[in-house]
């Protein structure tokens, strides 16, 4: 592909880069807030049965 103008090559890389971001970081959503709750039930769990074993 070519350009015109250095200003517009820098404008297309920076819409693909910011499309990628943000494709990164929707993907990676999905996997930490579940992993978040996950973690916080195990957390709440192994606590419940620390209290429980005294």
């Amino acid at each position: 592909m070519r350009f015109s103008s250095p200003k517009l090559l820098a404008n297309h890389l920076r819409a693909i880069a910011e499309t990628l971001l943000g494709m990164i970081v929707y993907s990676a959503g999905k996997i930490v807030i579940p992993f978040i709750y996950i973690h916080g039930c195990v957390t709440y769990v192994n606590v419940y049965i620390k209290y429980n074993q005294k």
